[in-house]
């Protein structure tokens, strides 16, 4: 996505650029009026982003030539050189190509990258890392905005498929070494949950979209400016801006594909350039201070040579790029290595000596033969069989060189290289899954995996760093640009839905969000289950939590049976937190029977019998307990949400429906209890019958909470 047209906030008076929350962008003013009213200003402009573009260029060279080696032995195109060559105006470029070698010299290809690439994207993506919000204060509204704000966050995560995005950048970061994600806000795009204009819009970037001046500098913040490179169909770009373009010409640039990626590389891995109709956008994000041309910061969008966007100031509240960089192995430069990098020389030694035994093989069914010159014609050998060779009389005929065959050291070096392999990225036996022989104990798993998992540890904290900035980035267009309410879709544990609808000022800007460090590291299930299970023998963990951390087919499916029980637990906490008092006395008024005559109340009745009720008893509550109902888990679920800052800070009327509840669950698992024990209430050797409500606690109040007890009046006999 490049080019954003961010619509300016009422407040922000100084903000030139165009209001496209209908997603009509208006006629263009201030900067970008200046700059295209005078050719000499345009032109200065456009001269000087272009020589940022270009210097950015050259000083990477190097950089890309080793992504290039990189794809390429990815790809299985092994036997690549690079070659530099000149790209016009913008300096020294990057050639690959294969070169030719004897017809007789074996080159086999046996890709030992591609499955340690793909092992090393599914380790780094195979955990969810765990996300929080740090409420601005202790004060209630702060907490419940902040619980508010990682709702959102786990919308858009779902939402906007967030795991496919990381997963791709992960993708490019493991292979080039560096890959960014982009956070913006986009005025256009509809926000299909609420049905209303403007929308985050998340990518993943690949390094070569991406140009920075400072190649010392590690932080992209630290960066003075940024360059954001991508190609558009013709068409598609006059579609998106069109009315900023007007009346201006944009040619289609046919190399504007090669200027981000060489079409010598597409070539040599088979991906031809079909963006010939393309235009090439650059973005350039300049900081504040840092530019006489943006003395206050701002950015600028060039589509086919030509001005098509300015902002004269920082058009983001979070004063960030919106680009979340991610580094596999840091090298105290911009720039980062990626795992091929070092699995180069290895994979070329290995490819050799394959190639090397092939071709003594290949000696060896074919021999080399002495002949004495004129004696045969060399063209009559072949490889028929039963071949007759004819020679010259006089001479000795043809004779079978003596061959030496490889010493054992030569077969013997592709394990050798097959375990540098494994040293060089960390990827042993137990990352793959292999338990070695003997080992059963968790902890003894465990340990192991951490060693190969420690020399991760940069690759992990750079993608929770960079998830954190991903998420603080997108409450902050939550709370800049959501003026109208919006409404959010959670899926909660175990599949629970709730549905929130807020206002990004609601957030009350608690948008500081922190990723749970090392939560994104993997473990292997093996050693996770043996871990579980030896933490639920010891009674650390319930056995029904167990259930749910195990994840195995069978034991799941048995775990979603127990989790009926819990859902339906939390579906009544909703209810009863969602009672009103004015709720109650409308639920009650339905057990009071009025004379059909006179109009006065009778008294209390069983709407369902039309049977009076005894005298002290009273209606049932609003949440029944059912006999259906699986008590223990219905009391364990109650009394979690009961210790939770939610409960807390409930009306005490509320609380004492609650208390209720529960004493009504743990007087119906007596009686269960009893006829499962033959001790029955009335029996000999049974309690009393009303020893659950001797035990019954007050509620806050200061009246009883039992089976006979009402939280709020039954109406008088006035109705």
């Amino acid at each position: 996505m490049n080019g954003i047209a961010i619509p300016p906030r009422p407040t922000d008076s100084n903000i030139e650029q165009f209001n496209a929350i209908t997603g009509q962008i208006q006629p263009p003013t201030g900067l970008l009026k200046k700059i295209r009213q005078d050719k000499e200003t345009h032109a200065k402009y456009l001269a000087w982003i272009m020589s940022q573009y270009s210097a950015c260029r050259g000083a990477r060279v190097k950089e890309e030539r080793k992504w290039y080696m990189s794809l390429a032995f990815f790809a299985g195109q092994q036997n690549a050189i690079t070659m530099p060559v000149r790209q016009g105006g913008n300096g020294l470029g990057t050639r690959l190509y294969v070169p030719p070698a004897p017809y007789w010299r074996a080159r086999p290809i046996t890709n030992l990258i591609r499955p340690a690439v793909r092992k090393e994207v599914s380790t780094l993506n195979s955990t969810k890392p765990s996300v929080s919000i740090i409420p601005a204060s202790s004060d209630d509204r702060d907490l419940f905005a902040a619980e508010a704000g990682e709702q959102v966050w786990e919308s858009v995560y779902r939402r906007k498929k967030m795991r496919s995005i990381i997963r791709r950048a992960s993708w490019w970061s493991v292979v080039c070494g560096t890959s960014y994600i982009q956070s913006i806000w986009d005025p256009t795009a509809v926000d299909e949950d609420s049905d209303q204009m403007g929308d985050f819009c998340f990518n993943y970037l690949t390094p070569f979209h991406i140009l920075i001046p400072d190649l010392m500098s590690m932080d992209i913040e630290d960066q003075p400016y940024v360059i954001h490179l991508s190609t558009m169909n013709l068409e598609t770009a006059k579609i998106k801006y069109g009315p900023l373009i007007g009346d201006v010409n944009i040619i289609p640039d046919t190399q504007a594909t090669a200027d981000i990626i060489s079409d010598s590389f597409l070539s040599l891995v088979g991906a031809s350039n079909s963006k010939r109709r393309s235009v090439l956008c650059i973005d350039i994000w300049v900081k504040p201070g840092n530019s006489k041309f943006l003395p206050d910061g701002g950015m600028i969008t060039v589509v086919g040579g030509q001005i098509i966007q300015a902002w004269g100031c920082w058009p983001y509240d979070h004063k960030q790029y919106p680009f979340c960089k991610n580094d596999y192995i840091e090298t105290g430069r911009f720039y980062g290595e990626g795992l091929i990098t070092d699995l180069l020389p290895l994979q070329r030694e290995y490819n050799r000596t394959r190639g090397q035994i092939m071709e003594a093989k290949n000696r060896m069914a074919k021999p080399q033969l002495a002949a004495m010159k004129g004696s045969i014609d060399p063209a009559m050998i072949t490889t028929e069989p039963g071949l007759v060779v004819e020679y010259n009389p006089g001479y000795q005929p043809p004779t079978p060189i003596p061959l030496v065959p490889l010493p054992e050291y030569v077969v013997n070096e592709l394990n050798v290289i097959k375990q540098d392999f494994q040293d060089v990225s960390g990827q042993h036996d137990i990352s793959q899954g292999k338990v070695p022989p003997g080992v059963t104990a968790a902890t003894a798993i465990s340990f192991l995996q951490e060693q190969d998992d420690s020399m991760r540890a940069t690759a992990f904290d750079s993608l929770e760093e960079s998830l954190e900035k991903l998420g603080f980035q997108t409450l902050s267009y939550a709370v800049q640009f959501w003026d109208t309410q919006r409404t959010v879709k959670v899926v909660g544990e175990n599949q629970s839905f709730d549905v929130l609808t807020l206002l990004g000022s609601d957030l009350r800007g608690n948008t500081d969000i922190v990723v749970e460090g090392g939560s994104a590291l993997p473990m292997s299930k093996s050693a996770r289950q043996s871990l579980i299970m030896d933490m639920m023998k010891m009674g650390f963990i319930d056995p029904q939590d167990g259930l749910r951390l195990l994840e195995m087919g069978g034991i799941t499916k048995f775990y979603e049976d127990i989790q009926t029980d819990v859902s339906q637990a939390r579906r009544e906490n909703l209810k009863m937190q969602a009672i009103t008092p004015q709720a109650q006395s409308d639920y009650l008024q339905t057990f009071v029977a009025n004379d059909p005559i006179t109009g006065q109340p009778l008294g209390l009745y069983d709407p369902n019998t039309q049977q009076p009720l005894q005298p002290g008893q009273n209606p049932p509550p609003m949440v029944p307990v059912n006999t259906w109902d699986n008590h223990a888990v219905h009391i364990d679920t109650h009394n979690k949400f009961r210790k939770g800052q939610a409960f807390e800070n409930l009306d005490p009327k509320i609380k004492a429906i609650f208390e209720e509840h529960v004493n009504m669950h743990l007087q119906a698992a007596q009686v269960d209890t009893a006829v499962q024990t033959g001790n029955v209430p009335g029996e000999p050797g049974s309690p009393p019958t009303g020893q659950a409500q001797s035990e019954v606690s007050p509620i806050p109040d200061g009246s009883s909470s039992g089976l006979n007890s009402n939280p709020l009046p039954i109406p008088s006999q006035g109705g």
